[in-house]
C-alpha cells in the first residue's frame, strides 16, 4: 500500500493548514472558544475529496 504524505502547518493560534501535493488537497482546520469549550471549523478543496461535515459534498 502507498504511503501518501500529508504535509501540514500549524499556526501560532492553533490553526492547522494540510496538503497533500500528489493528490492536490488542501485542508484547513481553526479552532474557536466558546464557553470555555473549544469547536472547530474546517474547509477544503476540492469539495468532492472533502467529507460533508468539513464543507464538502
Amino acid at each position: 500500500m502507498p504511503r501518501r504524505a500529508l504535509k501540514y502547518v500549524v499556526e501560532a493560534n492553533g490553526g492547522t493548514q494540510g496538503w497533500n501535493e500528489k493528490n492536490a488537497i488542501e485542508i484547513s482546520l481553526t479552532p474557536s472558544l466558546q464557553g470555555g469549550k473549544v469547536g472547530w471549523a474546517c474547509r477544503g478543496y476540492p469539495n468532492a475529496a472533502i467529507p460533508a461535515n468539513c464543507g464538502g459534498k
